[in-house]
């Protein structure tokens, strides 16, 4: 599920449970759901998802980033990530369809 608030720095995450802050606390304390406890989406082969995922790999692999914006002139792959780190995260919200 992606967070809808801000991220709290006050309680350090626990791998394997849910880092977002709990929507119930008051001061924010971490959601902490297991993720054992939670379905997985089931995500298209040739999907929307998958498809960005291929071309992140890519990025990764090549050091540069060479697709949409990028391509007339390429970037640095770290210059992609830092980009990817200004949006929203309304923008990565999974469709049924992905």
């Amino acid at each position: 599920m992606p967070r809808h608030f801000p991220a709290t720095t006050r309680h350090p995450p626990v791998p394997g449970r849910c880092r977002s802050p709990s929507e119930n606390d008051s001061p924010p304390a971490r959601c902490g759901q297991p993720f054992e406890e939670v379905p997985a989406l089931t995500l298209a082969a040739q999907g929307t998802i998958i498809a960005a995922q291929k071309l992140i790999e890519k990025a990764i692999s090549s050091g540069q980033a060479c697709f949409g914006v990028y391509q007339d002139n390429p970037q640095p792959s770290l210059a992609l990530f830092g980009d990817l780190g200004h949006w929203p995260a309304s923008s990565f919200a999974a469709s049924p369809t992905g």
